[in-house]
């Protein structure tokens, strides 16, 4: 069912709940007012929302989603971009009080995949895929992958290993410097 569905369920019901959570949801919401204020009426008084949201602020996710995926910032994937201010507005606005909001480290493989990609391109580990197995397509579950040899199988895990080793030092500076791809936060109600 629908929040909107499931609220009017907990109402009719008097269920209440100590802590509710979203992770990766409220970006998506076309109304994220309403939608936070069905949250609210769900919680105890001084019930807890916990949850994540992209962090719009973060320098390595625009770099990530303006050249991977340039449309992913947008509907119908997301509705809304959040910075720490806007998040911690649009709470205080629904009623919530009592914010904790940090930004999350991205992890360091993801961070030598975007520098794989944004220095040599998709194309470079595309162009091995399709020399060592004649496909793009390649992984673990394909049907390629499992009737190719061991040998062309090691070889491209090697060169992963060689492309990882490359941007793992640059990768941790980057961890260390700059301000994470997701907000994690905790708001609690106050009724």
């Amino acid at each position: 069912m629908s929040l909107k569905e499931f609220a009017t369920y907990a109402e009719e019901r008097n269920l209440k709940f100590d802590v509710i959570t979203f992770f990766g949801v409220l970006e998506h919401q076309d109304n994220p007012k309403e939608f936070l204020m069905l949250v609210r009426d769900l919680l105890k008084s001084r019930g807890i929302v916990i949850g994540s949201v992209p962090n719009r602020e973060s320098w390595f996710m625009k770099i990530v989603y303006s050249k991977r995926f340039p449309n992913v910032y947008y509907p119908p994937h997301h509705f809304l971009l959040f910075s720490k201010s806007s998040l911690a507005n649009l709470f205080s606005t629904c009623g919530f009080k009592e914010c904790f909001i940090v930004s999350t480290p991205q992890k360091i493989r993801d961070i030598t995949y975007c520098l794989n990609t944004l220095i040599l391109g998709n194309n470079v580990m595309r162009k091995v895929k399709k020399i060592l197995f004649g496909s793009e397509l390649f992984g673990e579950g394909t049907l390629i992958y499992r009737q190719t040899s061991v040998t062309k199988k090691t070889i491209f895990k090697f060169l992963k290993l060689i492309r990882d080793f490359i941007f793992f030092f640059p990768a941790i500076i980057i961890r260390y410097t700059s301000q994470g791809m997701l907000f994690y936060f905790q708001f609690k109600n106050h009724e």
